[in-house]
């Protein structure tokens, strides 16, 4: 009866962790960030920041369709005086046109953007670390 028992928990686990391998599977690997003052994109080991104030557009068409224009699933964002990049929103979970809505009514509107966090990156956190408490002995 025991070996039943036992039996049965193992084949409970073995359905559960393969369900979580799968659900591990479809997480997101990108990251997408909407801060006061800018959006950063992190692809793998590569980051990208877009200031809003710098934003000149931001659309779904392929950029070199013009004078016809093909709407594709990867989102174009142009600024002023840097090279644009793109970024397919699917890979963050997120469907391109309201990615596209939402990226351009956070240009837009600055009071919604003033309910946003303020931007604070590893690397700033790297050069001036975090101190809390005191010593409990002091170093002579």
């Amino acid at each position: 009866m025991a070996g039943v028992a036992l039996g049965a928990g193992s084949i409970g686990a073995w359905a559960v962790a393969v369900w979580a391998a799968f659900q591990l599977h479809a997480w997101p690997a990108s990251k997408l960030g909407f801060f006061r003052d800018r959006m950063v994109v992190v692809q793998g080991r590569h980051e990208m920041r877009a200031l809003w104030d710098l934003m000149e557009s931001v659309t779904l068409s392929d950029p070199d369709s013009w004078p016809k224009v093909r709407v594709t699933d990867r989102l174009t964002i142009r600024i002023r005086n840097e090279p644009a990049f793109g970024l397919k929103p699917a890979h963050f979970g997120l469907e391109p046109a309201a990615c596209r809505d939402l990226i351009l009514r956070l240009r837009d509107d600055a009071g919604l953007r003033a309910r946003l966090p303020e931007f604070d990156s590893a690397r700033d956190l790297a050069i001036a670390p975090i101190v809390s408490g005191e010593l409990i002995k002091p170093g002579l």
